[in-house]
């Protein structure tokens, strides 16, 4: 078909798009379903718009901390939620509680079992991993400090920094096991970057406390380099008992601050062979100590941002950083601040769809249920249906009919042999399908005067080419029958077919041979 041809399509097809408009236009139960379905999706778009990110400051301790990467973590996920984190190195739990309370900063990753008084406007978001307790000596030291912590007496103990949970949990336990800081031992505070720079052995301590998740890079460069060792702390229930006595006397509220909330410590381990294969260390599984990985807010914080935040935690990758996973069942934990309102909003959104009592509702109405549902469905159907007759009934289906002829007298087109037959065959269809056009349109069915005029051409076109076609066959039969001395008319019906073809093509002269 020519370039003529396809704009003459391209404007019947418009024409016939408006027509059909027209007629939907004028049926009032499909225009109330449109609108109703355009409003609908109108407002899930602006429900579900993408909102400007939250910018939040989020401190996760020292950067050269296990605690610090997992922030880091969090923050890349976050960012997909919409919760924009940018992370602020601190000395430790205590000192990013202080600055928390203080407005700021917006969130933490801190260590749990440090004493919430006087911290007001700190707010609990999730209890996450537990972190275990990691005390390391050197290695000529291991066997006296196994029999007994009393070992540690006069030594130089580094406690971690000023203002880190770590120190707070380190001198709590040295305390539980009768050794008083500047009395029973030395203490110091080397960050995790002073450690790991030390390069003489004798000049570290003979001790090391962290809490760290599970492997600790400061642990294993002390193991691996200067050849510490672990020690268990297998008192970690005695130590949470003797701490529901503390709380049963505890003073007034606003009084002088414990450091460590012994009843918040839980018992924990390291796995053997977490920090060397050859020694093995620990050589069997290490009972120590630990507390939660707690994350928390400012009250101030939206709750819509804690909720995604929350979203960022337990629903991606995330929750596969530690051992073992995450799961939502950490927060069903006794809290040890007040519970931010976002840790609410995101717990309604992650319950399940069909409760108890939903399915108790459900089953009760279940015949109005199924009367709806049959409803929407033959209703569905017969729109279906109607749709389906407007358009059948339009020049728009006539055009497709007219539009696949074309498709196919192409193809016969750039075969290597012209399908006389077929083209023969397309010619007539063609011409049943414009006598049933103007048939309807004389009825009454089909409307639009510019319509039929356009369909009329897009039809004349599209008979011309098969036309051409027949003719350019007519043409290779005459040349085929002067050259091998025969009738035309009998070379034309072998053509067609002997039983089904006239004996000359429609509206075609054939000439004979000539000697």
């Amino acid at each position: 078909m020519g370039g003529s041809g396809y704009l003459g399509l391209g404007v019947v097809l418009i024409m016939a798009t408006f027509g059909f408009l027209r007629r939907i236009a004028r049926d009032r139960v499909i225009v109330a379903v449109l609108v109703l379905l355009v409003g609908s999706i109108g407002w899930v778009i602006f429900r579900n718009r993408p909102q400007r990110a939250a910018r939040l400051r989020l401190s996760a301790g020292s950067a050269q901390g296990l605690r610090h990467n997992l922030g880091e973590s969090l923050a890349s996920e976050a960012l997909r939620r919409g919760v924009d984190l940018s992370l602020i190195p601190t000395a430790g739990s205590e000192t990013a509680l202080d600055r928390l309370d203080a407005g700021l900063i917006d969130l933490a990753l801190i260590q749990g079992g440090l004493d919430p008084r006087g911290r007001k406007n700190v707010r609990q978001v999730a209890a996450l991993h537990l972190e275990p307790l990691h005390l390391l000596v050197k290695r000529e030291l291991v066997a006296e400090v196994r029999s007994s912590l009393e070992a540690l007496r006069g030594r130089r103990i580094n406690l971690g920094e000023v203002g880190s949970g770590t120190r707070s949990l380190a001198s709590d336990v040295l305390s539980f096991a009768g050794l008083e800081a500047g009395q029973g031992y030395q203490a110091e505070s080397l960050t995790y970057a002073e450690l790991e720079a030390h390069t003489q052995r004798d000049r570290l301590p003979d001790a090391v406390f962290t809490v760290s998740l599970l492997p600790s890079p400061v642990v294993r460069n002390l193991v691996a380099k200067h050849g510490f060792d672990l020690i268990p702390l297998p008192f970690g229930e005695a130590l949470a008992l003797d701490g529901n006595i503390r709380r049963d006397r505890a003073g007034p509220p606003n009084g002088p601050r414990h450091e460590i909330r012994r009843d918040q410590v839980d018992e924990a381990s390291i796995p053997a062979f977490t920090y060397g294969v050859r020694p093995a260390v620990p050589f069997e599984t290490l009972q120590t100590l630990g507390t939660r990985l707690l994350l928390v807010a400012h009250k101030d914080v939206s709750p819509e941002a804690v909720a995604s935040l929350l979203d960022a935690t337990f629903n991606s990758p995330f929750t596969q950083l530690a051992h073992p996973p995450l799961t939502h069942e950490v927060l069903d934990l006794p809290p040890e601040f007040p519970v931010h309102p976002g840790t609410q909003v995101y717990q309604e959104r992650s319950k399940p769809l069909f409760t108890g009592d939903v399915i108790d509702a459900i089953e009760k109405e279940i015949s109005i249920a199924g009367a709806l549902i049959g409803g929407s469905f033959f209703l569905w159907q017969w729109l279906k249906s109607r749709y389906r007759r407007l358009r059948e009934s339009g020049f728009e289906h006539f055009i497709l009919r007219v539009a696949a002829i074309e498709e196919k007298a192409l193809r016969l087109e750039l075969a290597e042999a012209l399908d006389l037959p077929a083209l023969i065959e397309l010619q007539d269809e063609l011409g049943r399908i414009k006598a049933h056009a103007i048939a309807r349109f004389a009825e009454g069915e089909l409307e639009g005067e510019d319509l039929l005029s356009g369909f009329l051409a897009q039809a004349s076109d599209a008979r011309d080419h098969l036309t051409r076609l027949i003719l350019h066959r007519r043409d290779d039969l005459e040349r085929q029958a002067r050259k091998q001395k025969r009738d035309a008319a009998a070379l034309w019906r072998e053509a067609v077919g002997e039983d089904s073809a006239p004996s000359v093509p429609p509206d075609l002269p054939i000439s004979v041979p000539s000697e």
